[in-house]
């Protein structure tokens, strides 16, 4: 207060140096913690983008791996039920051809022994049997490789054509019951490699 006269400041102006009303300013860091928040928000976006990408892969491979095991197993199962059937139709086919020769073997032997005046086309329809069982027996050991089983076969092939060499119904006993039970034991022996029939 000077010569009675009273200078008061306004209320909000300028002081002393003459400056309005300072404003915040940001510190020497702050630039800094700005990049760094956005550099980090980049890296997990980017990170969180390769993560599922890579299950999304890692998925898909799975499924691959899933589906193509499912389907080398679907294979196997079919394959083997193929050559399940395969057999069954190839075996059975030969011990029916077998039974048709013996057949066949002892009506030409009754016939040619009687002097029956159709021996003649009997021995010819047994041959014919005789080799309907031979292509039998080659296309069922063409599905196996067990040579127990191959010479089961052969055997009783080989008993069935010894049917025809006997003199007597007394000589024809041997033969004519030997090929039978050749043929049932080739059957039983035909069963092992069946897939699901051995028991």
């Amino acid at each position: 207060m000077a010569g009675g006269i009273y200078w008061a400041r306004p209320h909000g102006g300028a002081g002393p140096s003459g400056g309005g009303p300072k404003r915040g300013r940001r510190g020497p860091g702050g630039c800094a913690g700005v990049r760094d928040g956005w550099f980090a928000g980049r890296v997990e976006a980017v990170a969180t983008s390769l993560v599922a990408v890579l299950g999304t892969v890692l998925g898909a491979a799975l499924t691959h791996v899933f589906q193509r095991r499912n389907a080398l197993r679907a294979e196997a199962v079919a394959r083997e039920e193929r050559l399940r059937q395969e057999r069954v139709a190839a075996f059975s086919s030969f011990a029916g051809a077998l039974a048709d020769y013996r057949r066949g073997q002892l009506d030409h032997w009754y016939a040619r022994h009687r002097e029956e005046p159709g021996a003649e086309a009997l021995r010819r329809e047994a041959a014919r049997l005789r080799a309907v069982a031979l292509e039998a027996m080659f296309r069922a050991e063409l599905l196996t490789e067990s040579e127990e089983l191959a010479a089961a076969g052969r055997r009783a092939l080989k008993d069935t054509d010894r049917m025809d060499l006997a003199r007597t119904r007394e000589e024809l006993a041997e033969p004519r019951t030997r090929s039978r039970e050749a043929v049932y034991t080739y059957v039983a022996a035909a069963r092992g490699w069946v897939p699901g029939a051995a028991g």
